[in-house]
């Protein structure tokens, strides 16, 4: 059967949105979505239709005309002000806030039909502000199926702050979502809902059995539960409210927080400058060093990139205090490829910072001319005071049968090899 088959299983979707207006003042957004599959078979189907409000713009437009006389109104009151008149045009203004403030947004109605659902048609209604409180929200949903019968649900919803959840540590301006609510429907009877939805998409609800249709209780629960509904829904506005006010009225909390974090700060880098930091570097240094000289011996075969020489070192008059790393950045090398990031080189495994370790001398066998010149500049400049100096990393290594150097600062990024780099030859002549 080619319907039973694999290749039989396709599905065809369409959807569309518009912009209606059904008549003068009243728009309507609709959707309309179906799905076939490939026996040409319904699936589903959806038709959405949703508007705001129960007034049209005329009584919007017969609010701007009464608005012209309110602002010859002013003009006139702008005329009394330099009479002395200051009185009246103080108490306008308070009254047009108290206006605005008074004013809800327009509720949210919607009709729905919905091929395949147990509640093929649904209306409902939504309202935003509720109770003049932007955390709350409320709809009523009233829908009808053949089978299922009609089903009225009714919720409450307020917005939470995750940080009221959560840990004090972690502090976030997202919020959740806690809805309360009954739910009735004939087969079922009267439910109670309790929902919580988190910003991560995590959501928990919890339909609790209260009574079936046929019980003699069932009005006494509805207006118990609908009360106690109510009731919860304040409880958590005024634990929040007063978390609100209490974490508003008590900066010291985010003091703490941002004390912990510079101590926390401080505390990397002493440790990045004392002595436990250098050891670390070694020990990583001698885990890295076999997996560099296989690397190195890989990108020789394939004779691709290959560091011979890596120091990392200050900018000084003596250069004879590098950092040799030529095994950390072989350890880097991936597919014939260097990329370092623009961060300080001495965060990087195996780097240590130059000023928290005695490092080795880069030439042991010094002449002893070069030492003396060493003892005669220090002694002239120990008392001068040093002022700190920019770390510089060199690369030179070798790719294609060329010897390349090139060098980065400290906090700059490196990208080897690289075309703008120092040819400095072929690599049978130098090294």
């Amino acid at each position: 059967n080619w319907e039973d088959s694999k290749a039989g299983k396709l599905s065809f979707g369409f959807s569309s949105n518009r912009v209606l207006t059904i008549f003068q003042g009243r728009t309507v957004h609709a959707m309309f979505a179906f799905g076939v599959g490939s026996n040409l078979k319904m699936k589903y189907g959806i038709l959405s239709l949703v508007t705001w409000g129960f007034n049209t713009t005329d009584s919007v437009d017969e609010d701007e005309e009464d608005e012209g006389p309110q602002e010859d109104d002013d003009n006139e009151e702008g005329r009394q002000k330099d009479e002395g008149s200051d009185s009246t045009n103080t108490e306008k203004p308070q009254n047009n806030e108290n206006s605005t403030k008074g004013k809800l947004p327009p509720p949210r109605l919607s009709a729905k039909l919905v091929v395949g659902s147990q509640f093929p048609f649904e209306m409902s209604i939504s309202q935003d502000e509720l109770f003049h409180s932007p955390s709350r929200s409320g709809d009523a949903t009233l829908s009808w199926g053949p089978l299922m019968g009609c089903r009225i649900q009714g919720m409450l919803h307020r917005e939470i702050s995750t940080n009221y959840i959560t840990c004090e540590q972690l502090e976030s301006q997202s919020s959740g979502s806690l809805s309360i609510g009954l739910d009735h429907t004939p087969m079922y009877g009267l439910k109670w809902l309790l929902c919580y939805q988190r910003p991560e998409g995590i959501s928990i609800q919890v339909p609790i059995f209260v009574s079936c249709v046929l019980s003699p209780y069932y009005l006494n629960n509805l207006i118990w539960y609908s009360a106690l509904s109510f009731l919860v829904d304040e409880l958590v506005g005024e634990f929040s409210h007063t978390q609100t006010s209490t974490d508003s009225s008590t900066p010291i909390k985010e003091d703490i927080i941002i004390s912990d974090k510079v101590s926390t700060i401080q505390a990397e880098q002493r440790w990045l400058h004392s002595s436990n930091a250098t050891i670390n570097a070694d020990k990583q240094v001698s885990i890295m060093r076999p997996i560099a000289a296989s690397k190195r011996k890989r990108e020789t075969e394939c004779i691709g990139l290959v560091i011979i020489k890596a120091l990392y070192y200050r900018q000084s008059a003596d250069p004879s205090t590098p950092m040799n790393v030529t095994d950390q950045l072989q350890f880097f090398v991936q597919n014939s490829s260097l990329v370092l990031p623009a961060s300080s080189k001495s965060l990087l495994l195996g780097f240590s910072r130059l000023d928290s370790r005695t490092i080795c001398q880069a030439e042991p066998n010094r002449s002893y001319a070069n030492k003396g010149n060493a003892i005669f500049s220090w002694l002239l400049n120990h008392d001068k005071k040093v002022e700190p100096t920019a770390s510089i990393l060199s690369v030179r290594y070798k790719f294609k049968g060329n010897v390349f150097e090139t060098s980065v600062g400290d906090n700059d990024s490196l990208k080897i090899p690289n075309k703008n780099d120092l040819n400095l030859g072929p690599s049978n002549l130098v090294s």
